[in-house]
């Protein structure tokens, strides 16, 4: 917590460095380094926070073409990330998370990186569609976590085609998912997985258009009163806290059990104060 400053001449020298965390430094100053500050060799790069010099280690991300992970936790001097002068040379970033940003307002180039295969952006609330990028994604994502739905309708993310897992955290004011954008993904997307929903209403019609989907989980969600057709390559279901006549109208031998009746394994629990907040599975952060 003493850490005033970080090497004169940065880390560029350490040739052999792969792995760099620089947790819980917040007095650290931005100082010019006299020579690069992060060596080409860096392979994962943790930033957890590191006071005013966190604008400065982004910006050093240029030519780190074996940077594979990138985490940014609690960094609230960052406001935007890097443009696609930054981001375009980052041709191995595989992994990046991005968590409690507070005053993260923008993207940037994100879509640039055309090797991304996972992402996530969680409480980082002030990213807005008037700070979204106007250019689409390149990248092909394994899986997205995210805790607000809105940000599918923002850029980079909105123009995603090929993802196969999304999962949304904990969003209480998201009533149902953007159909427009899980068309887009209709033909890879095998996972969908939902957090706290306490305002989810519904599910759209176009649910059963997701010919990939093998697996669908939902925990606390009390207002939904049905399901739309589901896909027939759906194989789990799981649906922890909805309301009892939920639950009486999808049981075995329920008014609506036929609809699901294909599903190889069902899973539906109603809410029970208490028993609920022993799940930890959406807790990402």
């Amino acid at each position: 917590e003493r850490l005033h400053h970080l090497p004169t001449r940065g880390f560029a020298e350490l040739r052999r460095l792969t792995s760099l965390e620089v947790v819980a430094c917040p007095i650290l100053r931005d100082v010019n380094t006299r020579g690069s500050l992060l060596p080409t060799s860096l392979i994962n790069l943790d930033v957890n926070p590191c006071g005013d010099t966190e604008a400065s280690v982004l910006m050093a991300l240029q030519n780190l073409s074996a940077l594979r992970s990138l985490t940014l936790f609690n960094c609230s001097n960052i406001e935007e990330l890097p443009s696609v002068k930054v981001f375009g040379t980052l041709n191995n970033l595989i992994d990046v998370s991005i968590c409690r940003c507070k005053n993260l307002i923008s993207l940037g180039a994100i879509g640039a990186v055309a090797s991304l295969r996972k992402l996530s952006i969680l409480c980082c609330d002030k990213i807005s569609f008037s700070h979204s990028p106007q250019d689409g994604c390149c990248f092909k994502l394994q899986k997205l976590r995210i805790d607000r739905q809105a940000l599918l309708s923002m850029e980079p993310l909105r123009s995603l085609r090929h993802t196969k897992e999304l999962q949304i955290g904990d969003d209480y004011a998201m009533e149902s998912l953007p159909e427009e954008w899980l068309l887009q993904n209709a033909a890879s997307l095998h996972s969908i997985e939902i957090g706290v929903s306490e305002a989810l209403r519904s599910l759209p019609s176009v649910m059963e258009k997701l010919g990939s989907l093998q697996s669908l989980h939902i925990e606390r969600a009390p207002l939904i009163q049905s399901l739309p057709q589901l896909p027939a390559s759906l194989c789990k279901l799981v649906i922890w806290g909805c309301n009892t006549t939920f639950l009486k109208r999808y049981e075995s031998g329920g008014e609506d059990w036929g609809k699901i009746a294909h599903i190889a394994a069902v899973d539906i629990k109603a809410y029970s104060e208490g028993v609920l907040y022993l799940y930890s599975h959406f807790h990402f952060v």
